[in-house]
């Protein structure tokens, strides 16, 4: 079955920089740019009005970001590109934990790409160096430093149940890890060019990995065994999304394209060519089944897509 998704909305101009990073939940979109702004876009209204910007919080550039819903409301973390890390209140729209950046704290690209635990009460990142820190918010303690094989670590992931944290790395290293043992579960065969995107399935069972070999591969979590290659983009795959239901994945492209592929068939429904410029990060919406998406990228825009009609 195919399907066609159009174009709700364009915010043409979002950032006057790249946008490197999008997380979503289901009342904001949130956007971070190489030009040090996070934005806060209404995920509701039909012409997604910017609630909020918060300026200047990576000095030279931001390009990843997490959210997710601690005891007192959203929260996001975001890094940059000198390895500082900032945690944002999104109920009162202010920066409440900076770490690194600063005085020598970090060198740079020591956090280089970050994931909230579903409670929000911790973070993890990769490093420069290959390595999975994992840290405590409250206390701005590191709970654990979890060595890799791999070299530089490019994408993060937290499983939504909180059990297992994924990484991915240059030259094919993909990592899965348990939270509760503080240990490495599984190192993951079938790249070998570099990973820069992961994505756990809604239930947890299953992990998305994509990158420089064209190709979506999915896992299974608890053997570590591959179970199904996703093949139809012919540029570098950039960012994988799973929609809320776990049926469908989007993915973006270093050519501009989107896709969105059914799971149980394990084939591509629907191509989008809107943008003549990278796509850096792909995001479902987070309401419903299969209805919609958001891309961002190197044309400094955002889209927002729904699903129109099948064939």
């Amino acid at each position: 079955m195919k399907v066609q998704y159009l174009i709700a909305h364009t915010e043409e101009n979002a950032h006057v920089a790249d946008i490197y990073a999008l997380a979503v939940t289901s009342e904001f979109a949130l956007t971070i740019s190489g030009d040090s702004y996070l934005r806060v876009w209404d995920a509701n209204s039909q012409d997604h009005r910017l609630i909020h910007s918060f300026n200047a919080g990576h000095k030279i550039g931001g390009h990843s970001i997490s959210i997710s819903k601690s005891c007192h409301g959203f929260i996001a973390a975001s890094s940059g590109f000198i390895g500082d890390v900032i945690i944002w209140d999104l109920k009162e729209f202010k920066e409440i934990v900076r770490l690194g950046g600063k005085n020598g704290e970090t060198k740079p690209g020591e956090a280089w790409t970050v994931a909230l635990s579903p409670d929000g009460k911790i973070l993890a990142s990769t490093s420069y160096k290959g390595s999975l820190n994992i840290l405590d918010i409250s206390t701005k303690e590191n709970i654990v430093e979890l060595e890799t094989r791999g070299n530089f670590g490019i994408c993060i992931d937290y499983s939504k149940n909180g059990l297992y944290i994924a990484t991915g790395h240059e030259k094919g290293g993909l990592y899965v890890f348990s939270v509760e043992k503080k240990k490495l579960l599984h190192s993951l065969q079938g790249h070998a060019l570099t990973i820069r995107s992961v994505s756990f399935s809604p239930n947890s069972s299953l992990l998305a990995a994509a990158g420089d070999s064209k190709v979506i591969t999915l896992y299974d979590v608890q053997s570590g065994e591959q179970v199904a290659n996703l093949t139809g983009h012919k540029g570098w795959i950039f960012s994988v999304d799973w929609n809320v239901t776990g049926e469908y994945l989007v993915s973006g492209a270093i050519d501009g394209t989107t896709k969105v592929w059914e799971i149980e068939k394990k084939e591509c429904v629907g191509t989008q060519n809107d943008s003549q410029c990278a796509i850096w990060s792909v995001k479902w919406t987070r309401k419903g089944t299969c209805e919609g998406f958001i891309s961002v990228g190197a044309d400094k825009a955002i889209r927002w897509y729904r699903a129109a009609a099948t064939e």
